[in-house]
């Protein structure tokens, strides 16, 4: 195998580790900042009301995490593309 070849070939193992990463990203940005902040924390508010267990506290809880899970999710994407753009340099 030639020098040019080995190259092509480490340059390809690179674009194929940072689609996979790429793609593990945005999966978890999906499920911390959509499921795990929002959806979940609305969920188990509703489950305390049904309950009868609600409280301020839970309220004020599930209030952060709505206001805060675009931020994570952005967080989480931003770290994201930082280490695909070092791989695909």
């Amino acid at each position: 195998m030639s020098k040019k070849d080995k190259k092509n070939l480490k340059q390809a193992v690179k674009v194929i580790l940072a689609i996979l990463i790429l793609i593990a990203g945005i999966g978890a940005a999906i499920y911390y900042g959509l499921w795990v902040m929002f959806i979940q924390a609305i969920l188990t508010a509703c489950a305390a009301f049904d309950a009868g267990t609600l409280t301020a506290t839970l309220v004020g809880w599930t209030i952060i995490k709505c206001l805060l899970a675009t931020t994570v999710a952005g967080l989480i994407l931003a770290v994201t593309s930082g280490i695909v753009k070092a791989l695909c340099e």
